[in-house]
């Protein structure tokens, strides 16, 4: 009897899990998978260790549909076994200990316990996001990650090798808890950590640029001064053609700093690690010998969408028209556009594109990149546009010109996310 009890549990656990925290069509095969192993299992209890392996094989598959990252998979599927973990803890082990069990009623707080948590969950990333931080996961984290689930699963085994009643399987109950609890709170704290690191880069590279800008005004300043007194030398001591010539490279001179192209259009943008993200972006076009071309048709002030939101999708889209640039039209630039009225702000921004053999379906999928080891894509973009009711995308290809465009609209009135 405690044994089809204990069975019972586990599903309705997964279950939950995959209803509150998942809201996914895929979801439904899965459903219908557990149902049948659970059926079985109930024939078949003293079996039960090999249908939990196969649990655990087929809900990391799960999180790898959607997650598209074998590490990334584990790192999850560690993180949502330790919430049931946990509520396992405290209904069963620490009620176990003092003497205070009984299967029917702990097996109730036990659902009912890991349900808030798995809704408590469900509210802390809806209000900040929390999943969006695994989002973060690169690959130089996963020896990292295949080191800590070795150690988790030896931890779990000297643990499932305890009596049940004894002090010292309740002291590794909370052990291995811990354990998992604190390497994703540091996995967490890390991702955090890069992203201000991340945040930070494009006000810096800003004020490198906006010193070299101001720099080179102070050296055009003291060559146009000497270039004044040249010019008045020679109209005095009537030089003629020599006054010509200097007013000639005089003219070069000042059109040359006056139509820069590297600062005049950015320098409408009010925020500098926005224009650090554009500085940066033509750095690299530069050195990929990638010809761009930027307008920004009226000044960019505040924009109604969270901060770290906006660098993020900007710096999405920049970094997709560099990794999809076609070199067979190396002669096309990458054309930005930006703007801001008072009902919008809006960005465009084209490049030449080979999508022979890519819908532009396949291109919003997680693992799509130009890159060898895979990458984002445009995933985070399309997920990071869909939270806000006043933000809007549009993503085409003009096959007949070869160019894929992607346009950002965000509404000045109206924050709300979903």
């Amino acid at each position: 009897m405690n044994s089809i009890i204990f069975i019972i549990v586990v599903y309705l656990n997964l279950l939950i899990g995959l209803y509150v925290l998942f809201p996914r069509k895929e979801k439904r095969k899965f459903t219908v998978l557990y149902l049948g192993m659970f059926v079985v299992n109930l024939f078949v209890p003293k079996y039960t260790l090999f249908f939990l392996i196969a649990l655990y094989l087929f809900q990391g598959y799960f999180l790898y549909r959607i997650v598209v990252n074998p590490y990334l998979t584990v790192l999850l599927l560690n993180f949502l076994m330790n919430v049931i973990g946990l509520a396992f803890f405290v209904a069963y082990d620490i009620p176990r200990y003092f003497g205070l069990y009984d299967l029917g009623m702990n097996s109730i707080i036990e659902l009912i316990l890991v349900t808030a948590l798995y809704w408590w969950m469900r509210m802390l990333d809806k209000k900040y996001h929390l999943f969006d931080y695994f989002r973060g996961y690169t690959k130089k984290m996963k020896r990292i990650t295949i080191l800590s689930t070795i150690l988790f699963f030896v931890l779990y085994s000297f643990h499932e090798s305890i009596g049940f009643y004894s002090f010292d399987y309740l002291l590794t109950s909370a052990i291995t808890l811990l354990f998992n609890l604190s390497y994703t709170l540091l996995f967490i704290l890390f991702i955090i950590y890069q992203k201000k690191i991340n945040a930070l880069a494009p006000y810096l590279k800003d004020k490198k640029e906006t010193e070299e800008y101001y720099a080179k005004l102070d050296e055009f300043r003291h060559d146009y001064l000497n270039y004044i007194s040249a010019l008045e030398y020679s109209l005095k001591n009537k030089e003629q053609e020599e006054s010509v010539r200097l007013l000639h490279h005089l003219k070069e001179y000042s059109l040359e700093m006056i139509n820069d192209a590297r600062h005049n259009p950015l320098k409408r943008i009010a925020e500098p690690a926005i224009r650090g993200l554009f500085y940066d972006f033509m750095e690299r076009a530069d050195q990929q010998e990638i010809a761009y071309d930027i307008q920004v048709l009226n000044p960019i002030l505040q924009v109604n969408i969270d901060y770290i939101d906006m660098l993020r999708l900007l710096s999405i889209a920049l970094n997709n028209s560099l990794e999809h640039y076609s070199v067979k039209k190396s002669t096309v630039p990458i054309a930005i556009v930006l703007n801001q009225t008072e009902e919008a702000f809006s960005f465009k921004i084209s490049n030449p594109a080979d999508m022979t053999g890519t819908s532009l379906a396949d291109i919003l999928k997680r693992g799509t990149s130009a890159k060898k080891e895979g990458g984002l894509g445009l995933y985070n973009f399309a997920k990071l546009a869909e939270r806000y009711t006043n933000v809007n995308y549009e993503i085409r290809y003009i096959k007949k010109l070869e160019v894929f465009e992607l346009e950002l609209v965000i509404a000045e009135k109206k924050k709300n996310e979903s």
